[in-house]
């Protein structure tokens, strides 16, 4: 029945506003409205669980805690390793023109993500022959860079809110980078 709907909609949209409100991107006071941090999430199309991450950076960030957060990120949930990869992300993580290589065994998407952007700034020659690889790469490489902009740019914006300027200049020195 409708009003069976209608209960359920009002649930889901209680327990959204709750988890928004928790974590400082609305303000219910005196009626609910976007804080900085939320209006920043909407202006980069930035998923939720995203921007708890890029929220949770430390104060003073270094460049490799900010990548290592916009790796992280939901709207690259759908990469994995494909078989027979790791290999080559290995031999791309022990270059040495990767600045910030991983120390654990790849295994998640966000070592992968971390990877290809450094191996675009680094201008490092991808080490596989492997066709299909290199095409993948491509690939990624293409998906990576369509979101890390706005990623980036959301990180900018909150730390300049936040007037941490450590954070913010080692984020826009990154999106420089990245541009």
């Amino acid at each position: 029945t409708s009003r069976n709907l209608e209960e359920r909609l009002d649930i889901i949209c209680s327990k959204a506003i709750a988890l928004l409100l928790e974590h400082g991107l609305v303000q219910d006071t005196p009626k609910l409205h976007c804080t900085e941090f939320g209006d920043a999430m909407a202006r980069y199309y930035i998923h939720f669980e995203s921007m708890k991450t890029l929220l949770a950076l430390p104060p003073r960030a270094k460049t490799s805690e900010i990548l290592s957060a916009v790796a992280q990120a939901a709207e690259f949930g759908d990469f994995r390793f494909r078989a027979g990869e790791k290999t080559t992300y290995k031999a791309l993580n022990q270059n040495s023109s990767t600045k910030f290589p991983i120390p654990v065994n790849l295994d998640a998407p966000a070592h992968k993500i971390s990877l290809v952007i450094q191996a675009v700034l680094g201008a490092i020659d991808f080490p596989s022959e492997d066709y299909k690889q290199r095409s993948e790469f491509l690939t990624a490489k293409s998906m990576v860079f369509t979101n890390v902009h706005r990623l980036i740019r959301c990180v900018v914006d909150c730390q300049l809110y936040l007037q941490d300027s450590i954070t913010a200049r080692n984020s826009l020195a990154l999106a420089r980078s990245l541009g």
